[in-house]
């Protein structure tokens, strides 16, 4: 194959990493989309592999199917751009870990599992410069953009830790694990990189009602 080489067209600094956390709903596309803006160090981790049921609502392909879900995202990564370098993880991300990205994204479905992910960010041995946190819940998909500074990082802290998985109200499957909505995710947290890559990017929490086409940002 002929090395076609990508056209940074987002102005992505040649340093700029990602990691995902999350290979599935929002995080397969969520990398794709990263790959095809020029973010050429995308780590992802999941230590899922893909199901018969993921196809409908995933990135993932039907050759896909029982493959681990980074791997398998990793390798379409690939097809779809030549200077993507990414690095599949089959693991979850514990109070231990050490993460270290320009731009850390969570793509989890739990509030635990966020509150795991906060944890290792303020672990000291980690380093990144911004933590995405992405939900999708009864077709409303919000984000928090945290930049790595006390003032947002505390106002974020106590935002995660004063809920828990009961306090959220559950939303069948059909209505938050959706292509259409992933895709809707994944275009918010593109343009966010895009501020980001523009030194532009502001601490916000960002709520898009889509059934009703209601969209507001609020400051962090």
């Amino acid at each position: 194959m002929n090395h076609v080489r990508h056209q940074n067209i987002y102005n992505i600094p040649t340093g700029f990493s990602a990691t995902v956390i999350g290979a599935g709903g929002i995080g397969a596309i969520t990398a794709l989309m990263l790959a095809k803006m020029g973010v050429r160090a995308i780590a992802m981790y999941d230590d899922d592999t893909v199901s018969e049921e993921n196809i409908a609502t995933q990135l993932h392909k039907v050759s896909d199917i029982g493959k681990p879900k980074v791997m398998a995202l990793g390798a379409t990564l690939m097809e779809y751009s030549d200077d993507v370098f990414p690095f599949g993880h089959e693991e979850r991300i514990g109070p231990d870990s050490e993460l270290r990205s320009t731009l850390v994204i969570s793509a989890v479905d739990s509030i635990l599992a966020r509150q795991q992910i906060w944890i290792a960010l303020c672990n000291p041995n980690s380093r990144w410069s911004f933590y995405l946190d992405a939900r999708m819940g009864a077709m409303e998909y919000q984000h928090f953009l945290v930049p790595n500074k006390v003032e947002n990082a505390d106002a974020y802290s106590h935002h995660l830790m004063s809920i828990t998985d009961d306090s959220v109200p559950d939303a069948p499957c059909t209505e938050k694990a959706t292509f259409f909505t992933a895709a809707i995710a994944a275009g918010h947290i593109g343009n966010t990189v895009r501020e980001i890559a523009q030194g532009v990017a502001k601490p916000h929490r960002l709520v898009h009602n889509i059934p009703n086409y209601w969209l507001q940002t609020f400051s962090l």
